[in-house]
This record gives C-alpha cells, sequence and structure tokens, in this order.
C-alpha cells in the first residue's frame, strides 16, 4: 500500500506579515547591549549599538585587514596554480585572490574574459618595459591591467576552451563596455563550418550586444545591460552617470579611456526596446515586430478599478456603504 503524502495547504494571505518592506537590518544589530551601555538611560543609549562597539573596538583591525589585501597577503613566490616562481598578477573578482604566473592566470580567464587582474611589475620584466611609458609603478601597489596585454584571446561560436578551424579575428581596437569598466580584449568569430551566424549575431549568442551590425568594434555585455536598466529604474541615475561612473572604474587617474557615450546611448535605448517586444510576447507572433498593433505593448495600471479583478463583477449593484 503506497503512502500518502499530505498535501500542502497555502496559508492565506496576511498583508501585515507578507507585505514587503525594507527592514532596519536587524538581523545584523547585537542581541544583548553591551553591560555599560545596557545601565544608561534610553536617551543616553547609542542609536546603533553595532556600529559604536565596531567603532570603539573593531575600527583598527578592519583597516589593517583592507591594507592587507592591498599587498600580497600570505601568498609566497609559488604560483597559486602551478607552483612555479614570480606570481604577478591576481584578479580582483575571483574569490579568494589568489597570485598566479602569467599563463595561469590566461587560463583561468578562459570562461571569465572580462575580469579585472592586477599585476605587480618588476622594474627588469618586458612587461614593465612596455609599460613604463604610460603608467608608473613605485614598488608599493599592484597595478591595474588587461587580459589582452596578458595575452587571452577567446573563441566565439565555440564552447569555452574549444579552438576553431578557421578563426576569423575581430578589428584590433574591439572595447567591450562591462559592468566594471571599459575593457579591450582579442577575440575571433568562427569561420567555419559550425556556425553561418554573422558577427553580430556570435556576439549576441555570446551575450555581447554589438552597437552595429556591420563589422562591430564595440559591445556592452548584457549584465551590464541589465544593471542599467535595473538602476535607472530604481536609482534614477541617468545615462551620464552610469558611463562616468564605467570610466572611473577603468581609470580613476584622469586618463580618458575610450569614448563610447553616444554608442552605449543606442545600445541601451536597443535593448530596452527588446525588453517592451520580450514582455509582450511579439517573439512568439508570427507575424513578427512589425505585427504590433498600437497599445499592443502598453501595460495596464494595477490602481485602476477592473471588474473581475480588482473590482467585484456586480460593483454596480453594490449598496452605498460598500462603495
Amino acid at each position: 500500500m503506497s503512502s500518502q503524502h499530505p498535501v500542502h495547504t497555502p496559508t492565506p494571505l496576511d498583508i501585515r506579515v507578507d507585505a514587503y518592506s525594507m527592514g532596519t537590518g536587524e538581523d545584523d544589530w547585537m542581541e544583548e547591549p553591551p553591560q555599560e551601555t545596557a545601565k544608561l538611560p534610553r536617551v543616553l543609549r547609542p542609536a546603533d549599538p553595532a556600529l559604536r562597539d565596531w567603532l570603539l573596538h573593531h575600527r583598527d583591525e578592519f583597516l589593517r585587514i583592507l591594507l592587507w589585501r592591498h599587498g600580497r597577503g600570505d601568498f609566497g613566490e609559488h604560483c597559486g596554480n602551478c607552483g612555479e616562481k614570480d606570481p604577478l598578477y591576481r584578479c580582483r573578482e575571483c574569490f579568494g585572490g589568489v597570485l598566479t604566473c602569467q599563463t595561469c592566470c590566461v587560463e583561468l580567464h578562459q570562461e571569465s574574459p572580462f575580469h579585472s587582474v592586477e599585476v605587480i611589475f618588476s622594474v627588469n620584466s618586458t612587461l614593465y618595459v612596455q609599460l613604463k611609458f604610460s603608467q608608473f609603478w613605485n614598488g608599493a601597489y599592484f597595478q591595474k591591467c588587461s587580459l589582452k596585454m596578458l595575452g587571452l584571446r577567446f573563441q566565439l561560436g565555440h564552447p569555452p576552451r574549444q579552438s576553431c578551424d578557421r578563426p576569423i579575428p575581430a578589428r584590433h581596437d574591439f572595447l567591450i563596455i562591462h559592468h566594471n569598466g571599459l575593457q579591450e580584449v582579442s577575440l575571433d568569430y568562427c569561420g567555419c563550418r559550425r556556425t553561418a551566424d554573422a558577427y553580430y549575431a556570435q556576439l549576441l549568442r555570446a551575450g555581447l550586444y554589438p552597437a552595429t551590425t556591420d563589422n562591430p568594434r564595440t559591445c556592452a555585455t548584457l549584465q551590464c545591460l541589465e544593471q542599467y536598466h535595473c538602476l535607472t529604474l530604481h536609482g534614477k541615475i541617468t545615462g551620464w552617470d552610469f558611463y562616468r561612473s564605467l570610466e572611473t572604474q577603468t581609470n580613476a587617474t584622469g586618463v580618458k579611456p575610450p569614448d563610447r557615450y553616444q554608442v552605449f546611448l543606442r545600445i541601451a535605448r536597443e535593448y530596452r526596446h527588446l525588453l517592451s517586444l520580450k514582455h509582450g510576447g511579439r517573439g512568439y507572433d508570427s507575424r513578427g515586430v512589425l505585427g504590433t498593433a498600437a497599445g499592443e505593448l502598453a501595460l495596464r495600471c494595477p490602481a485602476c478599478p477592473r471588474p473581475g479583478v480588482n473590482l467585484p463583477d456586480d460593483w454596480q449593484n453594490a449598496p452605498p456603504s460598500q462603495a
């Protein structure tokens, strides 16, 4: 005889309990205030006991740890991946901040080509000779560099780490607009029989929105566009401020990266239009986008009265006491 599992019945919605609200962070507050604070009158107690405790007892330690993270940390003179010497490279976005050699750094980022990498220069190294005219190293901190500079090149139209028999190089000045800054990259289109897609289609399938459809040289990642879309809706941030923040993340020393501001606005405008079409179900209509009727993409106002939704069907016959 098969055992019967009890059927889960959803509890009625309690708007006072289930309603969304912005909390005050009570989970991060101290459960019990310090003894010296508990004895004080309520008007003399700190408004945020956790903040006061951090201010008096932990501020110096937090500062020392942040400074420790700016240096080599506990990593020695060997690569954290292969064990060889000269671990000069560290990724700012990979968890752990392990120091690696150049070969391992490139290999570990085959599937993360847009991460931000730092390098600690040696005065006698070839990389330092190449950069000493534009960047300065004083022997005390890591200097930001690009994965393109380290030799990373990724392939479109194929799974990660899979090569193409007939790769077609993209433009040498190809630029990616990512949520962590503007990055020059080296990439190859697929020219073999695996795909017959145009260049812009290969980019879009890889999550890169092209600025043009004819031999593009600028793309924005879909993650960047989604972040911009969310910030403009909730934070009311302008396109200019968002793009300026990307430039600051790229280089905050006053050296302006390649200007793609107008290009980014065009990409964002196209992306938002495609989101409207997508949410309106136009991708499943045999008539296509041109078959969209006037007002078909408009969103219904949730506050407007609609019989059967937020208004009873017999609302006309409701007594005056319920009006």
